[in-house]
């Protein structure tokens, strides 16, 4: 009877486990993988907000440079003296700011195109068409939409592919115009238009490795899509899409943001009429990855506990009275290992961004922060959860200020949420990163503050093309010198340093002598080599306050501030023997001549660099390869 009893309770222990077990592990199954895409689709909302901040950057960056020429001083002065060649070397000089300017245009009030900079591929340098290849463009579309423009009014085309001779160009070359009025004595005289290439900046927001990323225009066609085909739906007459959110196409069309149960959706902010939304699908390989991973771990949970089963049904039949007890115990102990399993498995853990939980003290002592914080500081979670390490001890001391004020001025306007301007974070080994946070204030039922959340993203990479794009905006290409867009400011700014604190300055323009004889005997390699190495042997020879600058084709200026003309004269000896003296690449030895001139009470940029190339024209009538300063 025992026997019988003690079998019987054994089976259903056993017939009752495995059904729990293999039903639990569905149920969790299940569950793990709508918890994974919610948190996916939670960074794919922060990804869509970081895509829409760059986007806006790049085309105001174009903004930006459209503005600096209509605002030049020399742009405008060549424009009223009709000088043509000005005008193309200065565009000429802008375009070559940027690999992603595709095409600069300058056209009249009646269509005509006065100046007109192309480039065939970002990888190549931009080239000036041609007179007798410039176009009338009074009946394109964008000449009458920027026609109708008021100063200080920019206008944005759609994100559409080029044309060649009325057709698509192949392969296809994606392109986005910014286009404004010049308005000069207060009448608008001519229009500005930049064509900027856009397949690289696509290419990048594409390659998301947790996301397929779609943009689409207000009536649901296709720019961007991870079958290529279907890209620029609109001009290549693909009739068949295959959205995977097709059936919600319409809410996310007229949602400014919308989240479904299988991707994000957000719209872009860039206002040429097209109103682009970017879509942002978890990639089925990636969640599947993600879930099979999850999967494989709580088998071997399954099958320890199957093998487990076996010994404990026998115990729990021959005990009865102990079933309880020992139930709880499991109960405790597999709640635990589920909670570890859980943090392990967490997507911060398996991302490079970190979460942060710190309490609201002196220190920011850390509550919780997830693994990953080892990828960004160094630190590992240990260190800041023993308060080993605080957060406040990794900002840079230089930025520290800064963050600390924000998150008072957050406190005292109460904001439950807010991002700081990104900042530098210093790692175990010293090296420094910048970080973009944004930042949750938790506060109690009371109003007082508990502690706060905080997402960091590492933004070094982006941080350090900023820098290089920054550097390139003001490095002549070929000589590695200053461009003239930027000696221009540093112009402007010894202008104002002379009449704000008599600060004195002087002004050299040299020329290379017979530079045009060169390139036709040697080539235009050859004299390429001659400009870099001349500016090379100038650059050594200058002090480390002087401004050395390439004014265009064979000219240079160089900037001295706090020196006088007698002192600037005497440095301009000191070049012109170097120069004499030097054995040059291929054609050997070659000569210059300069032209000084210096900031005076009543004189303009322009007025000094006009009495410099005064003095420039003076030495090359006296025979060249000498100096001549202006005399007023």
């Amino acid at each position: 009877m025992d026997f019988s009893f003690r079998g019987k309770v054994f089976f259903l222990f056993i017939f009752y486990g495995l059904v729990l077990v293999f039903a639990g592990q569905f149920i969790v199954s299940y569950m793990d993988k709508e918890s994974i895409k919610k948190e996916l689709l939670d960074i794919g909302a922060y990804q869509a907000e970081f895509i829409d901040k760059e986007f806006k950057a790049n085309v105001e960056n174009f903004d930006t440079k459209l503005s600096a020429i209509k605002e030049s001083k020399l742009f405008q002065q060549y424009y009223q003296e009709h000088n043509i060649n000005r005008l193309q070397e200065y565009l000429l000089d802008i375009s070559k700011t940027s690999n992603f300017i595709m095409q600069l245009r300058l056209i009249d009030m009646q269509g005509n195109e006065i100046v007109r900079i192309d480039r065939a591929k970002e990888s190549l340098l931009p080239y000036l068409v041609t007179k007798e290849k410039l176009q009338n463009k009074k009946h394109r579309y964008y000449f009458e939409a920027i026609s109708k423009l008021q100063e200080g009014q920019y206008w944005y085309s759609k994100l559409d592919v080029n044309m060649e001779h009325g057709r698509i160009q192949k392969p296809i070359v994606p392109v986005l115009r910014v286009g404004t009025p010049f308005y000069f004595q207060g009448h608008k005289e001519a229009l500005l238009i930049i064509n900027i290439f856009m397949d690289s900046f696509l290419g990048e927001i594409s390659h998301f490795p947790m996301f397929d990323v779609y943009l689409i225009d207000k009536d649901a066609q296709v720019i961007l899509s991870p079958k290529k085909e279907e890209n620029f739906s609109r001009y290549l007459g693909v009739k068949e899409k295959t959205f995977p959110f097709m059936d919600e196409i319409k809410k996310i069309l007229h949602t400014q943001e919308y989240r479904g149960k299988d991707f994000y959706s957000k719209k872009l902010s860039l206002t040429n009429g097209e109103d682009i939304t970017i879509v942002l699908v978890p990639k089925s390989a990636y969640l599947s990855a993600l879930v099979q991973k999850n999967y494989e771990q709580i088998l071997y949970v399954v099958l320890a506990i199957i093998l487990f089963s076996f010994p404990l049904s026998y115990v729990l039949s021959l005990v009865p009275a102990r079933l309880n007890t020992k139930v709880e115990r499991l109960n405790r102990a597999l709640k635990r290992e589920q909670n570890e399993q859980q943090l392990l498995l967490s997507l911060f853990d398996l991302s490079d961004s970190v979460l942060f939980k710190w309490k609201n003290d002196e220190e920011w002592s850390v509550n919780f922060v997830s693994k990953s914080v080892e990828k960004l500081l160094g630190y590992s979670k240990a260190d800041f959860e023993s308060s080993r390490v605080s957060y406040s001890s990794c900002i840079y001391e230089d930025d520290l200020a800064l963050v600390m004020e924000e998150v008072e001025e957050a406190i005292k306007t109460k904001k439950f949420f807010f991002e700081h301007k990104p900042y530098r974070v210093k790692t175990r080994d010293g090296k420094l990163k910048w970080i973009l946070e944004n930042t949750v204030v938790v506060r109690n039922s009371d109003g007082d503050i508990t502690h706060f959340l905080g997402y960091l993203i590492d933004i070094t990479e982006l941080k350090e093309k900023e820098s290089i794009l920054e550097k390139i905006a003001k490095t002549d290409s070929l000589t590695q010198i200053y461009n003239r867009i930027y000696i221009d400011e540093v112009l402007l700014n010894q202008y104002y340093r002379y009449y704000r604190n008599s600060e004195e300055c002087s002004v050299v323009m040299m020329d290379i002598d017979h530079f045009k004889s060169i390139n036709d005997t040697f080539g235009h390699l050859a004299g390429d080599k001659v400009l870099k190495e001349f500016a090379k042997i100038i650059q050594h020879s200058i002090r480390e306050s002087d401004i050395l600058g390439r004014w265009g084709g064979e000219e240079f200026l160089l900037i001295l501030p706090h020196t006088n003309l007698a002192d600037a004269e005497l440095l301009a000896q000191k070049i012109h023997n170097i120069v004499q003296n030097h054995q040059f690449p291929i054609i050997g030895k070659l000569t210059a001549s300069f032209g000084l001139s210096s900031f005076r009470f009543k004189t303009t940029v322009e007025d000094v660099v006009d009495e410099a190339d005064k003095a420039l024209y003076k030495a090359k009538e006296a025979g060249r390869n000498t100096i001549r300063v202006y005399k007023a």
